[in-house]
């Protein structure tokens, strides 16, 4: 009994010293050294240990060897065990201790390794006068072992967190745009100044706050409804309810700002969602950049259009040879002075069209339309450009029920798409437009249900490489090859008049060699 009674004693002697060691090295901000240190002695002193040592990474990854009570170099034979164990614990008695260590007494060794939830950072040693060492002296040593080692990882963990959280804050404070990471629960992790500086609220700090304060903050209240929509989108991303999301407006404190904001997904290690990001930035002079090229743009095809049609009207006079006659070839000069004309009449009002179709100020004027004799219409305009080239017309729609479009529209689109194959097709050539009632496997993905038409402008030049079949749709944009540049407004165009029609427009290679663009229109 009084063995028991001494050895509970010893028991709850040790146990309060390890918990005072948890509780300094835990509150206190202390070196690798000094946990260790306090380690060694600690062990030493609750297992009556005769000295120790231990050989660990620090914080900063570099190796810490500290030996008490025992000669420096003693346990120099022991660093290689030390720096790889991977056993629970490792007892050496007789002839395997080193003759140092033999020499001071030491008649056993234990072995224990440092480590963490996550790593091994090295090993612990205590040696004993004795030969055999207690199992409760044992255990003592991994759990003094295992503080260390939880203390030295959990330090490594924050400073590697603090090292990143100091990266992003830089590079956040670095960046014009205005940014802020929301957590799955609507808290506000992180925003940089720029963010709260473009929403006229500086001096602020949003971290830790939720993000209903940013949507219903006193200073911002002329925009509360557009910030309840960006905090809608924050909510929903950071849950992995919702894609990305943006928008813009307008501020009006302390200066008048166009802001466009984006609410983008951030994904952890895991792939999964665990937070969204507020992306805003200042689109001011971009807009009034855009506003003044609209203005002169705008300008100048106003300006154009009056002589231009006195242009039209005199060379028109002249044909009919109201003030005359002409002789064949004054009157071949005249009609290609009137082709080019028109031309550049159809640019002109490309332009003006693709400004109100682009800002959707343009009304359509949608009807009933057999499009095979929109077709022919487009076919005798182009006929005699075509029959200088010998290349062959066909217009094989004449099985399609009536379109409900705009005809004005349609029959530019169509026009377009037949200038531009003419362009690109050899002598000879053929171009062919078709139609067809289209079925579900026609449409491209994501197209909005309903009847439509399928309609196909096919010819026999050399098609549109993969990488530009965007491109070409987009103002000014064209492929980098081919006789014969263009203005780069005709298929920008096509692109937003068939748009406005609900329809999609692109463009792929036929299998016989050729371009064909294919577009869609409501039907009957």
């Amino acid at each position: 009994n009084a063995r028991m009674v001494d050895e509970q004693e010893q028991t709850v002697d040790r146990l309060t010293a390890l918990n005072a060691l948890s509780l300094a090295v835990t509150t206190a901000r202390l070196s690798t050294d000094e946990v260790m240190r306090m380690t060694i002695e600690g062990a030493i002193g609750t297992t009556n240990g005769i000295g120790g040592g231990a050989y660990v990474l620090g914080r900063d990854d570099q190796p810490r060897h500290l030996t008490l009570h025992l000669p420096e170099s003693s346990d120099r034979a022991l660093v290689p065990q030390l720096k790889k164990i991977t056993d629970d614990y490792i007892e050496i008695t007789d002839g395997d201790i080193p003759v140092e260590l033999r020499g001071h007494g030491v008649q056993s060794l234990l072995i224990v390794p440092v480590s963490g939830a996550q790593s091994t950072l090295g090993g612990l040693w205590i040696g004993y006068s004795y030969p055999v060492i207690a199992p409760a002296e044992r255990e003592m040593v991994v759990l003094y072992a295992k503080t260390a080692g939880a203390v030295l990882e959990n330090w490594r963990l924050f400073d590697q967190v603090s090292a990143a959280h100091d990266r992003l804050a830089s590079i956040l404070d670095s960046t014009a745009e205005g940014m802020l990471m929301a957590t799955k629960d609507g808290r506000i992790a992180s925003a940089n100044d720029a963010l709260t500086h473009l929403l006229g609220i500086p001096n602020e700090t949003l971290e830790g706050r939720v993000i209903a304060d940013l949507c219903r903050h006193p200073a911002l209240e002329a925009n509360h409804e557009h910030l309840a929509e960006i905090c809608k989108a924050i909510r929903c991303v950071a849950r992995g309810n919702c894609p990305a999301h943006e928008g813009e407006f307008i501020v009006t404190a302390p200066v008048e700002r166009n802001l466009a904001w984006t609410v983008l997904p951030v994904r952890g290690n895991t792939k999964k969602h665990s937070a969204s990001l507020l992306v805003l930035r200042d689109v001011t002079a971009e807009r009034q950049t855009e506003k003044l090229r609209q203005d002169l743009a705008n300008m100048i095809v106003h300006d154009l259009r009056s002589p231009l049609t006195n242009m039209m009207v005199s060379t028109d006079l002249l044909l009919k040879q109201i003030s005359g006659p002409l002789n064949s070839a004054q009157e071949r000069i005249i009609q290609i002075a009137s082709d080019s004309s028109q031309q550049m009449l159809d640019l002109v009002n490309a332009l003006l069209d693709i400004r109100r179709l682009e800002q959707r100020q343009l009304e359509l004027q949608s009807r009933p339309v057999e499009l095979f004799e929109l077709v022919e219409g487009v076919f005798e305009r182009t006929e005699r450009i075509a029959g200088d080239r010998h290349i062959t017309l066909r217009n094989e729609t004449i099985m399609l029920p009536p379109i409900i479009v705009d005809n004005d529209l349609i029959r530019r689109v169509l026009q377009n798409l037949v200038d531009n194959s003419i362009k690109f097709s050899p002598q000879g050539g053929e171009i062919c437009i078709n139609a067809s009632v289209a079925t579900p496997n026609d449409l491209p993905p994501n197209h909005a249900p309903g009847r439509w038409a399928l309609v196909e402008v096919a010819d026999q030049g050399p098609g549109v490489p993969e990488s530009f079949r965007g491109v070409i749709f987009e103002l000014f944009g064209q492929a980098p090859q081919g006789k014969g540049r263009g203005t780069g407004l005709g298929l920008a165009f096509c692109k937003l008049a068939i748009v406005a029609h609900g329809g999609t427009i692109w463009v792929e290679d036929r299998p016989d060699g050729g371009a064909l663009f294919r577009f869609t229109v409501p039907l009957n």
